[in-house]
């Protein structure tokens, strides 16, 4: 059984008297603590157990309520003769796990079966005209760079006449031409 239960049966003056975790005696058990998941249950209804007892029992639940913590809640269960609905709630206490060891458990099989994805920036979405645009581009470029204008400046100093050569100007555009050319 689990450590974070505990169970009560009322004795005939009204006191909690603990039973111990097993199938057999928790028949005669009226109120579990269940401190891992923060319940307190107490078998409201039978034939056999005395009206006043009834009252008593979800009068100790609320106590019990106090005891341990507001944050906890109490929880009627509904029998006959035997808590038939309350011993199956309890009858796997054996194998119940803490809460917070599940969560760590879930988050560690969470981390190892899923991928860790990188998050990419959007890329903005591209119009129909700009799409027209960015092909007709392309389409230029794939013909050739004769299409695209290209302006070449060249600046000569002609402060001193007498020292300017035509020929060496000639040279150098006729280089330029084939640079372009080349492109």
């Amino acid at each position: 059984m689990s450590v974070g239960v505990e169970a009560f049966q009322i004795g005939d003056d009204g006191e909690l008297i603990p039973v111990p975790l097993d199938y057999t005696n928790l028949s005669r058990a009226l109120i579990v603590v269940d401190h891992n998941r923060k319940n307190i249950w107490f078998w409201k209804e039978s034939e056999d157990l005395p009206k006043l007892l009834k009252v008593v029992g979800s009068r100790i639940a609320n106590s019990l309520k106090l005891k341990y913590g507001l944050n906890y809640s109490t929880k009627e269960i509904v029998g006959k003769k035997e808590p038939e609905k309350f011993l199956i709630l309890f009858e796997n206490l054996h194998s119940r796990k803490d809460s917070r060891e599940k969560s760590a458990e879930r988050k560690s099989e969470f981390t190892q079966t899923q991928p860790i994805a990188a998050k990419m920036p959007k890329q903005p979405k591209i119009s129909e005209r700009e799409r027209i645009e960015i092909q007709s581009v392309q389409r230029q470029i794939a013909k050739g760079f004769s299409e695209i204008p290209i302006s070449v400046n060249i600046n000569v100093n002609l402060e001193n006449l007498d020292s300017f050569d035509e020929k060496k100007l000639e040279e150098l555009i006729r280089r330029v031409r084939e640079v372009l050319d080349r492109l």
